[in-house]
């Protein structure tokens, strides 16, 4: 015999009305923070922009950055740094709790 839809635990429950409109609302909150974050990024100076495109959008790692813009690790790692704390003055508190959430 089949569960009740409404029963607490079972596989169906996945698939209520309410858990399909929270997911909903996630990916809607995570969508609109990843457009934020593209856009500051954006917004970044150049070399800020391309390091935090490389290494974490790209996974590539900080010396061989380094190596393509003729620098030293340490000078990409304070770019990072700086870029990083730009992107957290320009983008609420929220939208960086629902992108690392994600």
């Amino acid at each position: 015999m089949a569960r009740p839809f409404s029963t607490v635990g079972s596989a169906d429950c996945r698939h209520s009305p309410e858990v399909l409109l929270e997911r909903r609302e996630r990916r809607r909150a995570f969508r609109k923070a990843a457009s934020l974050t593209r856009e500051a990024i954006a917004e970044l100076p150049e070399l800020y922009r391309i390091v935090v495109e490389d290494h974490l959008l790209n996974s590539r790692a900080l010396p061989a950055i380094a190596a393509d813009w003729g620098l030293f690790p340490g000078q990409v790692e304070v770019m990072l740094r700086l870029a990083l704390e730009r992107l957290r003055e320009q983008m609420p508190a929220e939208m960086i709790e629902t992108l690392v959430a994600s």
